[in-house]
């Protein structure tokens, strides 16, 4: 059930990891620039800013792709263990009706009285109501409870793409301004590190967003809460229910045969 919490957990540690490009990691393959002269820095500065930008989208999407696939896998694998699940239960289910009409078997042998046939009719509609109740109640628990897991997924994948978005925003603004002041003829310099300084807010403000989101697992606990109490009371009332019924039956039979 909790297959899709670490998706949502790790995705934005992925995509700000190697995401977060300056011009200097642009630069770095080219070795001349640490020779030319202040002029030359600003012309390699502005002519790269091009370059720079396809890098960004390049990794940019390559991330996003990579997260695109990591959450198809996870809903995957999320499919097939429900399926699982849903396959172990029908066979707990089927092994307690096959436990059951054993049981019905060996009490109908012993029956020898109307009284005592009439108990067995009234024992199997109490135990097979009591059963179906509980079925009821377990399969509402767990549909419940997949629900608001699917919906704690589906908001959080909201959440963290438009952190992203605000990001790529962000990036994209920072970007723009630097060409805008290389065609003003600003200093590279004070381009450079304006650029610089926008890129690490705009880094800083993903990280706090980011934080600010709930886990699957925060939003999720009160529906772990009610699925667990709700399975509890099903368990409870089956429990009473049988308990009941065996003490009915043990009025016409005695205490030493049920």
């Amino acid at each position: 059930m909790n297959t899709k919490q670490a998706l949502a957990m790790r995705v934005v540690g992925v995509i700000t990891t190697g995401m977060l490009i300056v011009p200097g990691a642009a630069f770095a393959s080219n070795g001349k620039s640490e020779d030319i002269g202040a002029k030359g820095k600003k012309a390699a500065f502005c002519l790269q800013l091009d370059q720079l930008e396809t890098t960004i989208i390049d990794r940019m999407e390559q991330k996003e792709g990579k997260m695109s696939q990591q959450r198809l896998n996870r809903e995957d694998t999320l499919h097939r263990r429900r399926e699982a699940n849903d396959a172990k239960l029908l066979e707990r289910r089927n092994t307690r009706d096959e436990h059951f009409d054993t049981l019905l078997e060996k009490l109908e042998a012993k029956a020898t009285t109307d009284a005592e046939k009439k108990a067995i009719v009234t024992f199997t509609a109490s135990v097979q109501t009591a059963m179906k109740l509980r079925r009821e109640a377990v399969d509402k628990a767990l549909s419940d409870y997949r629900e608001a897991l699917d919906k704690a997924v589906t908001d959080r994948k909201t959440s963290v793409d438009a952190v992203l978005k605000k990001y790529k925003t962000s990036l994209d603004a920072a970007l723009l301004k630097a060409k805008a002041d290389c065609a003003a003829n600003i200093d590279a310099k004070v381009v450079r590190e304006n650029y610089r300084a926008a890129v690490k807010v705009a880094k800083e403000t993903l990280e706090k967003d980011r934080r600010a989101i709930p886990t699957v697992g925060e939003a999720l606990k009160p529906a772990i809460a009610a699925r667990k109490a709700a399975l509890d009371k099903a368990r409870i009332d089956f429990k009473t229910a049988l308990e009941k019924a065996k003490a009915d039956l043990r009025v016409v039979f005695g205490a030493d045969d049920v």
